[in-house]
């Protein structure tokens, strides 16, 4: 913003100088008096007139002070009531009687009958100019004025020169359409023509309206089609008029100057067209309205009517608009308060960082700029901008480069845009030992938003009540990925926080990247960690699950997040659609986690629940489930694990299967249940398979059953997952899509049924049979022992739930052609034969 500063400031500059400077010290004050003062005392009537020596003398004396001597060296009556007067000198007296002005002509001609005069020849005046003006033509300070004493007579008048001047006292008109030419200091004026009415009190410069000299040390050139200027009134009217002062130059219409009556500038007005420029700089409006102090230094400016500011710099062109422009300056000139209305907007292009330019933008209904003023001769710097009613600033900075990735400059460079927006927009500035002026702070109060798109698509906007953005200092080793821009070294928002977070494109994809949503009640970024982090009901959504937790923080760069304080995740695999698939196929099943803690890392689709033994982490599907001290998905390679928080503690899972058929009409076999402890647990998605190891407990539809390692094969009920694109919410496995198919338990395998015990080294289920397979080694054969069956050992053993008959199907590691032995035991109940085998 300190852009607007520099540039508006001559606005103001240019204002002072539109013409009223020297017009109402010339115009206004020496050629308006020595016309007027002129041609009355020469029509004036009961004057006395003397002949001495040296010629004829007129004067005039009030309450015993004179007024005015004329002096001419001869006198001639013309006939006609006309009279000719040679070397005229015409003498005008201050309030103490001291002669003051002076005005010569070489001949005149008075003619008494037509009321006219005339002067033939040039026409010079020496006028004192106002107590203000003295010094060299400087306006004196207030203090100078307070202390001011009688001017020496070595103080610089006012010189005109002109010539064919006629007077008419029945239109009580004065005119000449000659060149005027006036001189004061190291300044002239000149004019085609005048004209001095003194019944109206006016004055007119008719045409070609020229002035040059120094106004506050630097060089002025005016210029005018035509002048008008109202004694009484004490204002000027200026056609066309133009004012160029160092590089800087003022146009309009027409003008208007008010004067105070010591003939300093009080106020001035540009009206239609008028055009402010400064080298590249171009101001536009409709109207413009400025007040000055009493020594002619800009105090108000106000541009109304389509204002348009336009700076053709290139390398850092800029254009803005408003409707009305409010400039408020201290007692020196400098602005402590700039206010444009009326849709105010404001741009500009930055190209030094990169040709193709970075583009930062500012627009409300309203924008107010504060500033500080300059110590010295240094020039007042910004301190605030406020922007009120649908605020937007906007930014460009350069992307950071990818790691590792060489630099192509072949292509332009890839760009970060930083949008925010709110109903009130307030920054704060500071200004740098070398006297630059950098963003500190901004505020954001109602509907803020925050979006930053980067170049490979990325988006991520957030939304809340209040935003608060502190930037970094100049110079500081704040780490950013931006780079030829000012960084950010935190932003804050809160209050019904919602943020929307779009990935990256893949490499050679033309579809956008998947979508992170999510709610909270705050959200705070660090600048030099680049880590978002939502606290407060945070809800985050993606296309394949959402969390919830009390805290949730992700890296905006690595895309990694942490969730905190309670974590519930739920995850929904999609399956790739089919030909024969339709809209009423079963829906995809939901996992389901509650966590303590989570981590997602994005790159290897990683995710990791934290838990305790004593608190474990929990996933559930459907009506199977695992819990553990810590639960890890693996995104790539479809798997997911189980572990303990401690040596001694255990996995806890629950596997189910749905109820199938049974043959010949019989009722169908109950769905299988089987809960499973152990102190490691292992799935892989893709093979289906559920791997327990290190000691496994299994109860349920099979009874007790331990061993050493336990693998359960799932039937999916669903086709494979479809893989996700990459999110915050990394894709997971679809743990337990399905029911299981068969449980292999091997090692010291152990089996407790209601009336059954059994063992052996491996031992088979299957689930669509409800039947099982137990097997041995020829040193260590399977063995049940039944309550109703006796004692069974053999190489397999065959058998289904409790009460079932037991198969025996040989001995493990018999010669091919040749059965095993087999060793049964049965006991009946008392009263029935017993057998043996």
């Amino acid at each position: 913003m300190r852009l607007s500063i520099q540039r508006l400031r001559w606005v103001l500059i240019a204002g002072a100088l539109l013409l009223v400077f020297v017009l109402a010290v010339f115009i206004g004050y020496g050629r308006y008096r020595a016309l007027k003062e002129y041609r009355q005392i020469i029509a004036r009537s009961g004057v006395s007139i003397t002949h001495d020596s040296n010629g004829v003398t007129y004067s005039q004396s009030l309450k015993g002070k004179k007024i005015f001597t004329i002096r001419a060296k001869t006198e001639s009556t013309l006939g006609g009531g006309k009279y000719a007067l040679h070397d005229a000198e015409l003498l005008l007296y201050n309030r103490n009687g001291d002669a003051a002005d002076h005005i010569y002509g070489s001949e005149m001609e008075y003619d008494e009958n037509a009321q006219v005069a005339r002067a033939k020849g040039e026409v010079f005046m020496d006028i004192q100019p106002p107590q203000g003006l003295a010094n060299g033509g400087r306006t004196q300070t207030q203090t100078e004025i307070q202390t001011s004493r009688p001017r020496p007579a070595s103080a610089p008048v006012i010189h005109v020169r002109t010539s064919g001047l006629v007077y008419m006292r029945k239109l009580g008109v004065a005119a000449t359409d000659e060149q005027v030419e006036f001189n004061y200091g190291d300044m002239t004026c000149t004019a085609l023509g005048a004209e001095f009415n003194t019944n109206e009190n006016t004055l007119k410069l008719l045409a070609n309206v020229h002035m040059d000299g120094l106004a506050h040390g630097k060089p002025l050139h005016v210029t005018a089609a035509h002048a008008d200027m109202s004694r009484d009134e004490s204002i000027a009217n200026l056609t066309t008029p133009v004012v160029t002062s160092d590089g800087r130059k003022m146009t309009a219409d027409a003008a208007v100057i008010y004067l105070r009556h010591d003939g300093s500038i009080e106020s001035v007005q540009g009206n239609n067209h008028v055009v402010l420029t400064d080298k590249t700089q171009q101001i536009t409006a409709n109207h413009l309205d400025a007040t000055l102090n009493a020594q002619s230094i800009p105090q108000t400016a106000k541009l109304t009517g389509d204002v348009v500011m336009v700076d053709s710099n290139p390398v850092r062109p800029a254009h803005g608009s408003a409707a009305v422009v409010d400039v408020v300056m201290n007692a020196q000139g400098q602005p402590t308060k700039l206010m444009a209305t009326g849709t105010a907007k404001l741009s500009m292009v930055d190209r030094k960082s990169t040709p193709s330019g970075l583009t930062r933008s500012m627009d409300g209904a309203k924008i107010i700029a504060i500033f500080a003023p300059g110590q010295g001769k240094s020039p007042s710097h910004l301190t605030e901008i406020h922007a009120i009613g649908s605020a937007h600033a906007s930014g460009q900075s350069l992307a950071a480069q990818t790691k590792g990735a060489p630099a192509d400059s072949s292509k332009p460079p890839a760009l970060k845009n930083v949008q925010v927006s709110a109903d009130d927009l307030r920054t704060t500035f500071t200004q740098t030992a070398d006297r630059k002026v950098h963003p500190e702070r901004l505020y954001g109060t109602g509907h803020t938003q925050l979006q930053q798109d980067a170049p490979l698509g990325e988006q991520e906007i957030s939304t809340g009540d209040t935003l608060v953005i502190l930037f970094a200092a100049p110079h500081t080793d704040v780490a950013s990925s931006e780079s030829g821009t000012m960084s950010i070294v935190s932003a804050v928002q809160t209050g019904n926080v919602v943020i929307h977070d779009r990935a990256a494109a893949k490499p050679g994809s033309t579809t956008v990247g998947s979508a992170t949503n999510g709610t909270a009640e705050r959200a705070t970024y660090d600048g030099q960690s680049q880590i978002l982090t939502l606290t407060g009901g945070v809800h985050l959504d993606s296309e394949n699950g959402s969390v919830v937790a009390p805290t949730v923080s992700l890296n905006q760069s690595t895309q990694d997040a942490e969730a905190s304080g309670g974590v519930q995740a739920t995850f929904q695999n999609s399956s790739p659609k089919t030909p024969n698939s339709s809209s009423s196929s079963k829906p995809e099943p939901v996992t389901h986690i509650l966590a303590a803690s989570a981590h997602f890392d994005h790159a290897t689709r990683f995710a990791t629940f934290y838990g305790t033994d004593a608190a474990p982490a929990r996933m559930w599907q459907d009506a199977s489930q695992v819990q553990a001290a810590t639960l890890l998905f693996d995104g790539i390679k479809r798997t997911f694990s189980a572990r303990p928080g401690k040596p001694d503690g255990l996995v806890h899972a629950i596997l189910a299967s749905n109820a199938f058929p049974s043959k010949s009409g019989a009722p169908p076999h109950l769905p299988s249940v089987i809960r499973v402890a152990s102190p490691k647990m292992d799935y892989n998605d893709l093979q289906r398979e559920a791997t327990f190891s290190d000691g496994v407990t299994i109860d349920g539809t099979m009874g007790e059953v331990r061993g050493q390692h336990a693998v359960a094969f799932l039937t999916p009920t669903h086709a494979p997952p479809a893989m996700h694109p990459v999110s915050n919410l990394p894709s997971q496995p679809n743990p337990f899509n399905g029911s299981i198919d068969r449980v292999v338990i091997y090692g010291t395998v152990q089996i407790d049924q209601p009336g059954r015990h059994g063992t052996g080294e491996q031992l088979l289920y299957t689930a669509a049979k409800a039947n099982y397979v137990l097997t041995g080694t020829p040193s260590n054969p399977a063995h049940i022992t039944d309550t109703l069956q006796g004692s069974v050992t053999g190489a397999t053993l065959i058998f289904g739930n409790a009460g079932s008959t037991i198969v025996v199907a040989g001995e493990q590691g018999a010669p091919k052609g040749k059965g095993g032995r087999v060793h049964t035991e049965t006991y009946v109940h008392p009263g029935k034969k017993e057998e043996r085998q």
